[in-house]
């Protein structure tokens, strides 16, 4: 069996491999966030905490094949986070800007 030199490897193979370095560092990225945020924030506040709501999307979408999972998934996160903000920021910002000022 020869050995083959780095230069002559396909380019498919050099692209794969990017791949899956750029999909690891994405699972890495959020579960260091989301490890992060769950050491940080007491338990009772974790359900509203939009940057682990974020970590978590982002390593479900890096474990998502590029199909309508992905855009459920997307959705789904986005919806939330929204939720979060018309619930919890909203009044503050409406208070803020309100009329009157």
């Amino acid at each position: 069996m020869a050995i083959m030199e780095p230069d002559s490897l396909p380019i498919t193979s050099d692209r794969s491999l990017r791949g899956h370095i750029a999909k690891i560092a994405e699972l890495m990225t959020g579960a260091i966030v989301a490890g992060w945020r769950i050491i940080l924030i007491p338990w009772s506040s974790l359900w509203r905490d939009w940057m682990l709501i974020l970590a978590l999307s982002f390593i479900g979408l890096a474990l998502s094949k590029r199909d309508r999972t992905r855009s459920l998934l997307l959705s789904g996160a986005m919806a939330y986070l929204l939720g979060i903000y018309i619930v919890r920021q909203l009044p503050r910002t409406l208070e803020l800007l309100g009329p009157g000022r």
